[in-house]
């Protein structure tokens, strides 16, 4: 299974380290100068060609092994089949140099045997890597290869096979000898000209590779040509093809002959650039060089087979002609598709419509396979042979992947659209959570915004509240300060009027007081400097004080309270006079909103190591929606419109419970009554308070 983005052949396939590249270099110092002593032997052919060409072949098919075994390819058949080939060569030469030795030239020999069994063995060599490298069903390039093969079988034809059969001087078993090797270059050309046309070879191993193998090609048949006056001429035939053993030999030892076996990342290029013109030009034209060529020399070649060869080059061209202008058409779909799609993601909305608008895109692109988007948590579907996979990466995470299958031709084609589309898709996903974290955070300032307003008009109310609830007890209590004083015009007043009159001020500073204490808590609350000063603290007899300090009051608007105790808890340790804060403004409340000849129910009640405290009233009641918002700072009820406060006695009763470590809640119904309930831990009864220290009041 193929995954995208990979890196690209041209990058090199491992990092290079120091000792490679050193070897290499040793390795190539040594091929060059057993070149030059190649040639500075020139004169001297025995020591040459018996002893300097065999070592410099061994040494380049040696470092080929090597190079498999340092880098490891992930096919190393290719690279050993090519070494094969040529160590089959050099089993031929050292034969040959036996004869050489001996002084003699027999023609056939055991040695023809290697050197035509190098032939097959190099091209398999280079079948597997034209296969590996994901190429094997180009059409383009196997018609381009197609077409230098028929011109360069014309050649042989005409310049080799043709005289030697023709040759009466050769027995038929020499002739057909003698044929073989020209055919053997001709097949290896027509494998070769496949790996160049049809994929990226332009990393530095693969363009020793194909040099080398270019000078293999050319010294063979130069030697051909020239085997009749090879001993007196410098540049022959097996000068170059030494010089194409060992670029062959430093190619498989460079650290990039792994790219060999290895599928390219890069996209074929569909167009035709201006060397393959001119190549394929060159080609159409060369049936005709040939008969002018001839004709000017006075020979008769035949003109079947430079007819039949142009005809068969015409028809591979036309073919390749409509196989370009298919692709060209097919590319323009691909862009049409790939634009639309662009714009249909900036107009689609949710994972859903952009997945199936990138799959729907993606199988448009495909010719004979399919597509689909599977979700990183999803179980995927069976990788077949032909699946090619793209990650899709939103803000590092990995949601999904675009899996394609199809023929291997067709995945290479579409590739890079295919990372293309996932590459969009995933730039419009980041977009939806960039809209997404954008929508929630205009909720979330909204609801900040209404909260601050909601809490700016609670604060006005506040203040205004206060500033009532101030005036009104110092404007009672100035007036009969006044009275008492003499400065009004009320007369005498008798002991019990002035005593009545003390006991309205004191209950009016009183008053005061608490509202002082209120907003005193509050703002300790604030700053982080309520804490609790605990003591052993006997629960019903607090509760009992309670209840009496407010009795007067309640008693005043005719209400009774009753004191229920279904378990007496244990004493335990708690902050007294906060406990005792939070049982007055319940109390305080519950008396406020019960009507007259009601009963305010007040219930201690041990539940396994908790003591819970229930104040029940009858009274007007509190709507289901506002029950969340009353331990709110500042908010009152709806129903307390008539009451006058100033909405903090219950989130300071609220702030005491949670500094205790327990719990507050409240149910209530319209009309019926409202009933509060708090959960004190009383485990803690057996402990030295100097251990509890202080608890910090949560807000």
């Amino acid at each position: 299974m193929a995954v995208v983005p990979s890196s690209s052949a041209r990058e090199g396939v491992r990092a290079a380290h120091g000792g490679n590249t050193r070897l290499w270099w040793a390795v190539v110092g040594f091929l060059a100068a057993m070149w030059v002593l190649y040639g500075l032997l020139w004169p001297n052919q025995d020591i040459r060609n018996v002893i300097v060409y065999p070592v410099t072949e061994a040494c380049a098919v040696a470092a080929v092994v090597v190079g498999v075994l340092r880098y490891r390819p992930s096919a190393p058949a290719a690279w050993l089949l090519i070494a094969g080939g040529f160590a089959t060569y050099l089993v031929g030469d050292l034969i040959w140099a036996v004869y050489l030795v001996q002084d003699r030239s027999p023609f056939p020999s055991p040695a023809d045997v290697f050197y035509l069994a190098g032939y097959p063995v190099i091209v398999a060599g280079l079948a597997i890597a034209v296969r590996r490298r994901g190429a094997a069903v180009d059409a383009r390039a196997w018609l381009d290869s197609g077409m230098i093969a028929v011109v360069a079988a014309l050649l042989v034809w005409v310049y080799l096979a043709q005289p030697t059969i023709d040759d009466p001087s050769l027995s038929t078993f020499e002739k057909w000898v003698s044929i073989a090797y020209p055919v053997g270059d001709l097949l290896l050309l027509v494998v070769a000209a496949r790996f160049v046309m049809g994929s990226n070879w332009r990393v530095r191993s693969l363009e020793l590779l194909v040099l080398g193998l270019a000078l293999t090609l050319g010294g063979d048949v130069l030697f051909q040509l020239s085997v009749a006056d090879r001993a007196g001429a410098f540049f022959t035939g097996d000068w170059m093809l030494l010089t194409g053993v060992i670029f062959v030999g430093i190619a498989g030892l460079h650290e990039t002959m792994p790219a060999l076996t290895e599928e390219s990342s890069e996209p074929l290029d569909e167009g035709s650039g201006t060397l393959r013109i001119v190549l394929l030009a060159g080609v159409c034209l060369a049936p005709l060089a040939i008969l002018g060529i001839e004709h000017a020399r006075g020979n008769s070649p035949s003109i079947v087979g430079i007819v039949a060869s142009v005809m068969v080059i015409a028809l591979l061209a036309v073919v390749r002609a409509d196989v370009v202008a298919r692709r060209a058409l097919r590319d323009a779909r691909r862009e049409s598709a790939l634009s639309a799609y662009a714009g249909e993601l900036l107009r689609s909305a949710g994972d859903a419509e952009l997945f199936g608008l990138a799959a729907g895109t993606a199988s448009a692109l495909l010719d004979d396979g399919d597509t689909a988007i599977v979700r990183a948590s999803a179980t995927e579907p069976e990788a077949s042979a032909h699946t090619f996979t793209v990650p899709v990466v939103v803000r590092g995470e990995h949601v999904a992947d675009l899996v394609a299958h199809a023929s291997p031709l067709t995945i290479r084609r579409v590739r890079t659209s295919l990372a293309t589309i996932a590459s969009e898709l995933s730039m419009a996903l980041e977009r939806e959570r960039l809209l997404e974290a954008e929508r929630e955070a205009s909720a979330v300032l909204s609801e900040q915004n209404e909260r601050l307003l909601e809490l700016d008009r609670m604060k006005d109310q506040f203040v205004g509240t206060v500033t009532h609830e101030l005036r009104t007890p110092l404007t009672s209590m100035i007036g009969y300060l006044e009275m008492l004083t003499g400065e009004s015009d009320v007369g005498e007043l008798s002991a019990e009027e002035q005593q009545h009159f003390l006991e309205i001020v004191d209950r009016n500073c009183q008053r005061l007081n608490r509202l002082v204490d209120d907003i005193l808590t509050v703002a300790r609350i604030d700053s982080g400097r309520f804490s609790l000063e605990r003591t052993s603290v006997d629960l019903v007899s607090l509760a009992s004080e309670r209840i009496e300090s407010i009795r007067a009051a309640a008693e005043q608007k005719e209400v009774d309270i009753r004191l229920t105790i279904d378990q007496e808890p244990p004493p335990f340790y708690a902050d007294a006079m906060r406990l005792g804060q939070l049982l007055d403004n319940l109390l305080s409340n519950a008396v406020k909103f019960t009507p007259a000849g009601s009963v305010v129910r007040v219930t201690l009640a041990l539940r396994g190591d908790m003591v819970r405290v229930e104040v029940a009233d009858s009274g007007v009641g509190i709507p289901k929606d506002e029950l969340d918002k009353l331990f709110d700072r500042f908010f009152r009820a709806s129903t307390a419109a008539a009451v006058q406060g100033t909405g903090l006695g219950l989130s300071i009763a609220k702030s005491i419970v949670e500094a205790h470590g327990g719990a507050i809640s409240v149910e209530s119904e319209i009309g019926v009554g409202t009933t509060f309930s708090v959960d004190l831990r009383v485990d803690a009864s057996q402990e030295d308070p100097a251990e509890l220290g202080t608890a910090e009041a949560a807000r």
